[in-house]
């Protein structure tokens, strides 16, 4: 108890800090009776019981005073988490490590680590590089998927669906900017698809993130490629004991099981739980 009257006090603080009052009521609904969780990026997926850490931008929120009312603005980047040491029950991270550089991925998972208590779960989800690399590297239908959803997108994209090779979806989902058919590319000098084509995955994972930097502007782009090994080494660097790949809506946390969970682009994700032991 006196525990959770020390994380109803600390949210107050935070919630007073960014403008506006938090009732105790409100307090326990979102800490689900002595459980504190973090929803971090949470965009439009509002889910209960846990609080909405999220990146405040334009793109996303056209009213900062609505985006406070319901979310505590977080920059992964900039920002430490916003709680104490061992105080976090659960924190769910999806489709959010792929916008940022390799160091504030890391930093996050160090930050996520120092908050959780012990045997708190920080379950990851984001394109599994591995695997999409895998699956473009010989003739098949796996990317139609895509035809229904970005790359149709004519704010977004002008798709020459005549031209476009497997590797093109690739590149959308390791290096946006680099992306020929993407209507915000940065100019790069990217060889021709049949030379990327004789990299090996580690070899075209550097080649296609190389120098690519988060931009304000353009904060749904993809910058970064994570598989379970890489994000396995960072889990371990951080401190935790127990880090396992999942499957969709299968955390080894109940509070991270729901179909609120993992419902961004299942077809390419990999899901990571990493256990503070």
């Amino acid at each position: 108890m006196q525990l959770y009257l020390l994380i109803q006090k600390f949210l107050v603080k935070i919630f007073l800090f960014l403008g506006y009052e938090l009732t105790i009521k409100k307090i326990k609904k979102l800490t689900n009776n002595d459980s504190l969780n973090l929803n971090i990026g949470a965009g439009n997926n509002v889910i209960n019981n846990f609080l909405s850490l999220d990146f405040y931008s334009l793109h996303y929120y056209p009213s900062k005073k609505k985006f406070l009312k319901t979310r505590i603005e977080y920059d992964i980047r900039k920002n430490n988490l916003p709680f104490e040491t061992n105080t976090v029950s659960n924190i769910y991270a999806s489709h959010i490590l792929e916008h940022v550089e390799e160091i504030y991925a890391t930093k996050f998972i160090n930050e996520a680590y120092r908050v959780l208590k012990p045997e708190g779960v920080l379950r990851i989800v984001c394109p599994d590089g591995k695997f999409l690399y895998n699956v473009s590297s010989f003739k098949n239908d796996y990317w139609n998927w895509r035809k229904k959803g970005s790359f149709s997108n004519k704010k977004r994209f002008l798709t020459d669906f005549n031209l476009i090779d497997q590797y093109d979806y690739l590149i959308r989902e390791f290096s946006t900017p680099k992306c020929k058919f993407y209507l915000n590319k940065i100019s790069n000098d990217l060889p021709k698809i049949d030379e990327l084509k004789k990299l090996n995955y580690e070899e075209l994972k550097e080649r296609l993130k190389k120098d690519l930097i988060f931009r304000e502007n353009y904060p749904g782009d993809h910058i970064n490629i994570h598989d379970f090994d890489s994000l396995y080494k960072k889990g371990i660097l951080a401190g935790f004991k127990k880090i396992i790949e999942s499957k969709k809506n299968g955390s080894v946390s109940i509070a991270m099981q729901g179909s609120e969970f993992d419902i961004t682009s299942p077809q390419m994700s990999l899901y990571v739980d990493m256990i503070k032991c």
